[in-house]
């Protein structure tokens, strides 16, 4: 309870020292809006606002979703052969090394300025840490436990049933919490390269009408909703996963 009065009277501080700066060195609002000015933009919250919220949200669950069928059968892929496994590392790794801002306009020409390039976007930015967190749990699954299951004569279904695939749920999970920051980023950089409606549209038009309220009220809104697709994963999560209930971490206090 006091460490939530804190954050409060952190961020009333925060808030009011914003707007007084502006009221005594005399700011220009499209250089810095009071937060009054972004507060009043985010009451507002016109149809037109919406749609675009709806556009965006929608593609980066669609992309998510997606993100994590691609990460499983890859998954499975290096389950079913080892060489798999080795073979696909050095193309996940550069693939992230390039930015994705340089990656988008292929994707845009290859699934054009539709809803499908946004969720490629966003897929190829979310399925990484998913991947990656998944072939970690294979390299630390314990070797006793496999080699029971070997010496009792497990079949592949078995030992990914019962030893396999529980071992990894946390792993995924701890993936897939990294991808859901992501998503909503992802589908506004596809909306930037080319699109009609989104919030990565939305902030085009009014950055360049200066019309700066507009443009935190939007940020706040993007926060929220990565916030949203973060707290999604957190409860499915925990109730997946009863056995973290009772450790200390994510969900206890």
């Amino acid at each position: 309870m006091k460490k939530n009065i804190i954050y409060i009277f952190s961020i009333l501080i925060v808030f009011f020292t914003w707007d007084i700066s502006i009221r005594i060195f005399h700011i220009s609002p499209w250089i810095l809006p009071s937060p009054f000015e972004i507060l009043k933009e985010l009451v507002k919250f016109d149809s037109y606002l919406f749609e675009h919220i709806k556009v965006t949200f929608f593609e980066a669950t669609i992309g998510l979703i997606l993100s994590i069928v691609f990460a499983l059968l890859i998954f499975l892929l290096m389950i079913s052969f080892k060489t798999f496994n080795l073979l696909i590392k050095p193309y996940l790794i550069v693939s992230q090394a390039m930015p994705i801002i340089t990656i988008a306009p292929l994707i845009i020409i290859w699934f054009g300025y539709g809803i499908f390039s946004k969720v490629a976007v966003v897929v190829f930015v979310c399925s990484f840490p998913i991947i990656i967190s998944l072939s970690e749990a294979l390299k630390t699954l314990p070797t006793n436990q496999r080699n029971f299951f070997i010496i009792n004569g497990a079949s592949k279904l078995s030992t990914f049933r019962y030893l396999i695939f529980p071992h990894s749920l946390p792993f995924f999970f701890s993936g897939l919490r990294i991808g859901a920051t992501y998503a909503i980023t992802g589908a506004i950089i596809g909306e930037w390269l080319g699109a009609s409606q989104g919030l990565g549209v939305y902030l085009t038009r009014v950055s360049k009408s200066f019309q700066t309220e507009k443009v935190f009220a939007a940020i706040i809104i993007i926060s929220v909703l990565s916030l949203i697709l973060y707290l999604s994963v957190i409860i499915i999560e925990y109730l997946v996963l009863p056995w973290k209930r009772k450790r200390k971490g994510v969900f206890t206090k």
